[in-house]
């Protein structure tokens, strides 16, 4: 039940504490209490903070210049490689996706498939088939210069076009890797399959030398252009 006040009777204040008393004394004690563990967790969180801080910016800068040596890499790698592929596809033709005999005299389909004992296409094939075909015929030449060579990158790629070009078994049986391991100059030998024999006579083809020219630029050019790949 509520209190009523009288008629000209006075309100009743709330009692006043002085200085010292037991509830300003509490008082003080709680926000003092409250100030401390706000000052411990403030050092634990710079504490726990340093601790997940590189130890220096040049450790920082270091892995960042990693990172990006190892992208401009991977992009130079793929890069160097479609036009590896684009440039096979230009000079070996597509030929409608219709079975067709190569200058070896090999049944040969898409973009310069030697076709295999067992095999049979359906013809034509697609643009789609062809890549996909010359893409597997390429990776084995890139694991025949990697089985018998330590070349890297562009070396490593045009290498592998003059395995494609010229086949494994040439490739094994010509002193372009002894050249290669000795780090001789390899000219004479690659452009040397830039001729076939007619009548007991050496004649040049403009096609192959200029083929075997594209291969020699892109070597040299991996002297300059190193890619760890």
């Amino acid at each position: 039940m509520k209190s009523v006040l009288k008629k000209n009777e006075p309100c009743k204040k709330r009692p006043y504490h002085r200085k010292g008393s037991v509830p300003l004394q509490r008082n003080f004690k709680n926000r003092l209490m409250k100030r401390s563990f706000i000052a411990i967790g403030l050092t634990i969180i710079v504490i726990l903070g340093w601790s997940v801080v590189p130890a220096s910016k040049n450790d920082d800068n270091d892995a960042l210049s990693i990172k990006r040596n190892y992208a401009t890499e991977d992009y130079l790698w793929n890069r160097y490689y479609i036009e590896t592929i684009e440039y096979i596809k230009k000079h070996e033709g597509y030929n409608g996706g219709l079975i067709y005999t190569c200058a070896a005299g090999q049944p040969t389909i898409g973009y310069g498939h030697v076709i295999l004992e067992g095999e049979s296409f359906q013809e034509p094939i697609s643009r789609k088939t062809a890549d996909s075909l010359l893409r597997k015929d390429f990776a084995k030449a890139l694991k025949a210069v990697e089985r018998n060579t330590t070349l890297e990158g562009l070396q490593k790629l045009a290498i592998a076009h003059f395995v494609f070009s010229v086949g494994t078994g040439n490739f094994y049986r010509s002193d372009l890797k002894n050249k290669i391991s000795g780090n001789e100059n390899i000219d004479d030998e690659i452009l040397a399959w830039a001729y076939y024999t007619r009548n007991g006579k050496k004649i040049k083809s403009k096609h192959a030398y200029k083929i075997r020219m594209w291969e020699l630029n892109l070597y040299n050019e991996g002297k300059r252009t190193y890619i760890k790949r």
